[in-house]
């Protein structure tokens, strides 16, 4: 059997003068729905894209993360985002900050699965569980430092939504105006399957919808001065 978890990412990397109240609260705004090509389940069966079928190995892997990135994944999303965030300049709306993994697959034998800012871990009854591991982003996230923890065990259809931010004091040294990170993380285990099948991106669209009724959030943001 394969786990499989579902995760809606946001990511925004905010210039000093254009990291107000309103653009935060504009940013950790969702849609309804996300136009997805990245796979589901459906009937005990994971459909991926074709391209993933040489880099998976369907008879070691044992937990499948599906990511849709907001203003990447969603087909004209970054245009709408631009539209929202209309204090921001052009070039945040063009900047892919190089994390853009859709796909995250481990094999049976990984105890511990890093997951951008986190990490999955199963316990000694099984259970999957979902740590932050400031550890391994520091760089990413920013100040102020936070501790590596766990942070709540994954149940099947339940969803978990994580905010942080982070000041980025690290490009002070060379000269570079100072920056703020905030990410928007929603978290949903979808269970297990038996098998998993591959089909052109095209042939596997869908219209996604993002789960709102979180079963739990965890605001890790911190107040700047």
């Amino acid at each position: 059997m394969i786990h499989v978890i579902h995760i809606h990412k946001k990511h925004a990397r905010f210039p000093k003068n254009a990291y107000s109240s309103s653009v935060r609260e504009s940013f950790h705004q969702w849609n309804q729905m996300v136009k997805s090509s990245n796979g589901f389940v459906k009937d005990d069966v994971l459909i991926l894209p074709k391209e993933l079928e040489e880099t998976i190995d369907v008879n070691r892997v044992g937990i499948i993360v599906i990511q849709d990135i907001y203003g990447f994944s969603e087909k004209g999303a970054g245009i709408a985002l631009k539209h929202e965030l209309q204090n921001l300049p052009d070039w945040w709306v063009e900047n892919r900050l190089n994390d853009q993994k859709e796909c995250f697959a481990f094999n049976k034998e990984n105890r511990r699965c890093d997951v951008e800012l986190f990490s999955i871990e199963k316990n000694e009854t099984g259970e999957l569980e979902f740590l932050l591991r400031y550890s391994n982003s520091r760089y990413l996230i920013g100040l102020p430092t936070r501790s590596d923890h766990k942070l709540c065990p994954l149940k099947i259809g339940k969803s978990l939504r994580i905010l942080i931010n982070g000041q980025s004091d690290f490009t002070m040294s060379r000269g570079k105006q100072r920056e703020y990170n905030e990410f928007d993380f929603i978290i949903q285990y979808l269970g297990e399957v038996k098998t998993i099948e591959f089909f052109p991106p095209t042939a596997i669209q869908i219209d996604r919808k993002i789960p709102f009724n979180y079963d739990k959030v965890i605001d890790l943001r911190r107040a700047f001065h």
